[in-house]
C-alpha cells in the first residue's frame, strides 16, 4: 500500500525540523534554542489538534442525532417505510466518512511517531492525541452503527410495503372462441 500524501509531507517536514534543528546547534545556539522549531511545531500540531477534536466531535453528534431519528422512525406508524435508501447513496457516504475518519487516524499516528523521533514528550500533546483518537474512533463505530441501522430500517421499510400492497388481481382469461 502507498504511504498517504500527508505521510510523505509528515516525514518531510520531520526531515526539515532535523535539518533546522542540526543547522542551528552548528553555529553553536544552545540546545533550548535549536529545539525551538520543533516546540513550535508541536505547539502548533496540539492546537490543529484542538481544532479537529471539536469539528470530528460535532461529525460524532450529528451521526448519533440521525441515528436517534431514525430509530424513533422504526417505531412510528407511518414513519416506518419512510426514508429509504434505495441507491444506498447515505450508506455510501457513511462509508465515505468511515474511511476518512480512520485515514486521520492513521495521520495521527503517524505524527505521534514522527514527535517521537524527534525526542518529543510533551503531556498536552499526548492528552490531545488519545483525546483526538478516541473521538475519531467513537465516531467511526457510531457511523457503523448508523450503517447497520439503516440497513435494518431498510429491510424492515420494504416488508411493510410488500405487506401494504393488495394482491395482484387475476387478470380474467379469454374464453375460446
Amino acid at each position: 500500500m502507498r504511504p498517504s500524501s500527508i505521510s510523505v509531507s509528515i516525514v518531510q517536514l520531520l526531515r526539515a525540523v532535523k535539518r533546522m534543528e542540526h543547522g542551528m546547534r552548528s553555529i553553536g545556539l544552545p540546545r533550548f534554542l535549536a529545539r525551538l522549531p520543533v516546540g513550535c511545531l508541536c505547539w502548533y500540531y496540539c492546537k490543529l489538534l484542538d481544532e479537529k477534536i471539536v469539528r470530528i466531535g460535532r461529525i460524532g453528534e450529528k451521526i448519533r442525532r440521525w441515528r436517534g431519528a431514525l430509530q424513533e422512525m422504526g417505531r412510528e406508524g407511518p414513519a416506518r417505510t419512510e426514508l429509504i435508501d434505495m441507491d444506498k447513496g447515505l450508506h455510501a457516504d457513511l462509508e465515505s466518512t468511515r474511511k476518512v475518519l480512520w485515514e486521520l487516524r492513521e495521520v495521527c499516528l503517524d505524527v505521534a511517531r514522527m514527535f517521537e523521533r524527534l525526542g518529543v514528550s510533551s503531556a498536552g500533546l499526548l492528552r490531545r492525541q488519545h483525546i483526538f483518537l478516541r473521538v475519531l474512533e467513537e465516531s467511526y463505530a457510531s457511523a457503523g452503527m448508523m450503517q447497520e441501522l439503516l440497513a435494518m430500517h431498510d429491510k424492515v421499510a420494504i416488508a411493510l410495503l410488500q405487506q401494504q400492497r393488495p394482491p395482484p388481481q387475476a387478470q380474467p382469461q379469454p374464453q375460446g372462441v
